[in-house]
């Protein structure tokens, strides 16, 4: 299993078209900010050590919705993933859609 950020990494290059039609992700800075933000949230979280913990609650949601680009991007416009079952990829981009929703209006 590779790193969070090394796997961001590899989205970013011409590792993940492992298909004709693939397509790597181009980002901008604010996504590579967004990551390494979500990646730094998630390590110090997991590796819990007691302190005092000071989030800014107003950049979390511009955070989330360009973390939530990036997974759009890699379940629907990179086409690497193979969406076998219609009725689930529409549900998935309703949730998709419906979140997508909601970080907007909490920003």
């Amino acid at each position: 299993m590779d790193f969070f950020l090394s796997l961001y990494e590899k989205v970013k290059s011409d590792v993940v078209c492992r298909y004709p039609e693939s397509k790597r992700f181009v980002a901008e800075p604010s996504h590579d900010y967004s990551m390494k933000k979500l990646n730094d949230l998630r390590n110090n979280y997991i590796h819990f050590m007691p302190k005092r913990w000071l989030i800014e609650l107003a950049v979390l949601p511009s955070v989330a919705l360009n973390c939530l680009e990036v997974a759009k991007f890699l379940a629907f416009d990179s086409f690497t993933v193979i969406w076998h079952d219609v009725d689930l990829r529409n549900r998935a981009e309703l949730s998709f859609a419906f979140v997508r929703t909601e970080l907007i209006a909490l920003e």
